[in-house]
């Protein structure tokens, strides 16, 4: 069993700064419980840890203010931020990403806008990663598409790069994006790498895969909500588990200007040896529906109901506003809003989207 003192001495300076403060003591015990529970995504202990923590059931309410914000046009996208010299936006690149702990660490990852944090079978994650920018040199391990891809892509007009999937899902794809998938584009932009094991060593050279389709600009503005709004609720530390195995932690930097992200106690780094940072998180709660496909395990795999309405939690700048989400068509993207129906601002920067089925735990404090 590792020690308090062991698991501080452990850590990187930028991890111990979040940890540090008043909250500190109240932080390390957390720490102490997660390391005891091991990382990867081997399934967690019976027996919950010893925290004091803020849940959904206990934060329907909250005190904000709101500051009104226009939006420029001259914004990127899927970040809010300005274009700057008002040239041609690049096309957007979506990329489907293992997120296994034998897929790690990837490729690429720390430079996009825009992840969505998916639940597969087995309980595992993929990631859903929107790439405009920054375009890495490369980005992988690339896997299969799922049911609910096509309807998050949907709104954003997207080239999307994948290793292939379910013959109905990814002709769902090609309605929803421009596929430079595996299958697609082959030896073009795709390679194995040696240095991984199958099925894990497929790597995506993302300016071939753009150099090889003709594609217009992307589109100005944004289809995300960006401005200055605040809550007194803080929520400096951030547990999400959307299964049994898969359970993020997320500890807020104001030196890293967002939420450090954690498996478990596991830093999650990339290949470039950066701790993945996000300006935003949110927790998207849905309702999980059947397919009626299975693994090769036979495990079932799931898809999600990503219309209508349900519970948010939106974290940004160290603190949580807690509303419900809303989508009328697959052709618009979320809204968030707070119980009074006013929008839920993200801070202009990266966001991780997180879908957590109903029964899913996700608690901050």
């Amino acid at each position: 069993m590792q020690t308090l003192r062991d698991t501080f001495a452990s850590m990187t300076s930028r991890q111990r700064w979040w940890l540090g403060g008043g909250a500190a003591a109240a932080v390390m015990l957390f720490v102490v419980v997660i390391v005891v529970a091991g990382s990867g995504e081997d399934p967690p202990p019976t027996t919950a840890p010893e925290t004091t923590t803020t849940t959904a059931a206990s934060t329907t309410t909250t005190t904000s203010t709101t500051t009104t914000t226009t939006v420029p046009a001259d914004t990127r996208p899927l970040t809010g931020l300005p274009v700057g010299d008002g040239s041609p936006l690049d096309p957007i690149l979506a990329v489907k990403i293992d997120n296994s702990s034998t897929a790690r660490p990837q490729a690429g990852l720390e430079q996009a806008d825009l992840v969505f944090d998916i639940p597969v079978e087995g309980g595992i994650s993929r990631l859903l990663a929107l790439y405009q920018t920054r375009l890495p040199s490369e980005i992988g391990p690339v896997r299969s598409v799922r049911e609910v891809d096509p309807k998050l892509l949907a709104p954003f007009g997207a080239l999307m790069a994948h290793s292939g999937g379910d013959a109905a899902v990814v002709s769902s794809i090609r309605d929803a994006a421009v596929d430079v998938g595996h299958p697609v584009l082959g030896a073009l932009a795709y390679r194995r790498a040696p240095e991984r094991n199958a099925p894990y060593d497929l790597m995506l050279d993302p300016q071939a895969a753009i150099a090889s389709v003709e594609v217009t600009p992307g589109q100005r503005g944004s289809w995300l909500s960006f401005g200055n709004r605040t809550s007194e609720e803080a929520a400096r530390t951030i547990e999400i588990q959307s299964s049994n195995v898969h359970r993020v932690t997320y500890g807020y930097s104001e030196a890293d200007g967002g939420y450090l992200r954690f498996h478990r106690s596991q830093p999650h780094s990339t290949t470039s040896g950066d701790q993945i940072s996000a300006t935003n998180v949110v927790v998207l709660v849905v309702e999980q529906l059947e397919t009626g496909r299975f693994d090769s395990s036979g495990a079932p795999v799931p898809d999600f109901d990503v219309l209508g309405t349900g519970e948010v939690v939106v974290f940004k700048d160290g603190a949580a506003l807690v509303g419900r989400w809303e989508r009328g068509r697959t052709g618009d993207f979320f809204r968030f809003l707070d119980p009074s129906g006013d929008e839920i601002n993200l801070a202009p920067g990266t966001t991780w989207i997180h879908l957590v089925p109903r029964g899913g735990d996700y608690e901050w404090r």
